[in-house]
């Protein structure tokens, strides 16, 4: 089921331009030139309900900007958006009853209260009864783990424990849509992975729909079943990861091999050999062979393998490969 869609979505800012030179810049203060800033150009796709969904791009793609509309923080230039069916920055207030913002910037907490204040104050914010708001700090407190410091103030809290309390601070309403702005930022790994379970097991638990923003690939690898990619404010890409990686040709799988003694030279059917010594390089597309089959022809040959490791593409080296495009402007579906 559809839960949000965008369409012709654009947003431009007017600023103030920054004149050089001294006659100029004395100038722009009697009369001030401004030119438009493109941050959105025509985006559109839909979300269905469920969908962990990872919204990437390079600085200033226009990731925040779409988000905060999503939100209802701001207006956008042309195009629609509905969420829930509804216009978000038309009906602010029924749609932030309706989502959570989760960023690793900010936090909702109040800074020198025990965090267990800030979870009742969200109680009465979002006017949760009782009896719900019971079970879903029980539920979220034992999901994430903060009851050990539930009592403590948020000043005494270290990184990683203020983001989960953050997180069951916006989660204890129910909402249906949660958008996560960098919420792994400056985390350790044991934090990090603490972060991804919850929501992993929020989504399974109550097919909640997530977006997810971040620089860190591997939050999208381990969370998301599909990618929206924009640059310079454009669609890109949207669609599965393995679609992505195999739109962009990054299907090249690379087998690292120990033999025992030093081999001659040999060819094998779809692979690009490089030799040193007793060690062995073969580069392949994973579309037109395996692992196994090469190594069964290894082993006719004789070869005796002693050690191998399989390099196999990641979502990191396409993401590089289409930043680096130069048809990156270009917008490409599944």
């Amino acid at each position: 089921m559809e839960i949000i869609r965008v369409e012709n979505l654009g947003k431009t800012y007017k600023i103030q331009k920054n004149n050089q030179g001294f006659i100029k810049s004395f100038t722009s203060l009697i009369k001030k030139e401004w030119e438009q800033k493109v941050a959105l150009d025509n985006i559109n796709f839909t979300i269905n309900k469920g969908d962990i969904v990872g919204y990437i791009g390079p600085n200033g793609a226009g990731k925040s900007t779409t988000i905060k509309i999503l939100a209802g923080i701001l207006h956008p230039s042309v195009g629609q958006v509905l969420v829930n069916g509804i216009v978000p920055y038309k009906e602010r207030i029924k749609n932030a009853r309706r989502i959570a913002l989760v960023t690793g910037q900010r936090t909702n907490l109040f800074w020198d209260l025990p965090i267990i204040d800030t979870f009742n104050l969200m109680k009465r914010v979002y006017k949760i009864p009782q009896d719900k708001f019971k079970k879903n700090l029980d539920m979220l407190t034992d999901i994430i783990g903060v009851g050990e410091f539930i009592n403590t103030p948020a000043r005494q809290l270290s990184l990683g424990q203020r983001m989960r309390a953050d997180i069951v601070a916006v989660m204890l309403h129910d909402p249906d849509i949660v958008y996560l702005d960098e919420p792994t930022i400056g985390l350790d790994v044991v934090a990090k992975d603490s972060v991804r379970n919850f929501f992993k097991a929020i989504n399974e638990q109550k097919n909640t729909t997530i977006i997810l923003t971040s620089h860190d690939l591997e939050d999208i690898e381990r969370l998301c079943n599909r990618v929206i990619v924009i640059d310079n404010g454009k669609l890109v890409y949207s669609g599965d990861i393995k679609h992505l990686m195999s739109q962009y040709g990054n299907e090249i799988c690379t087998l690292c091999i120990t033999v025992e003694d030093d081999t001659e030279d040999f060819e094998i059917d779809g692979c690009d050999i490089e030799r040193n010594l007793n060690k062995l390089k073969l580069k392949f597309n994973r579309n037109s062979a395996t692992p196994p089959v090469i190594l069964n022809r290894l082993l006719e040959r004789g070869i005796k393998v002693v050690d191998f490791t399989l390099n196999e593409p990641c979502l990191e080296d396409t993401i590089k490969v289409i930043y680096g495009s130069k048809e990156v402007g270009e917008p490409i579906h599944k």
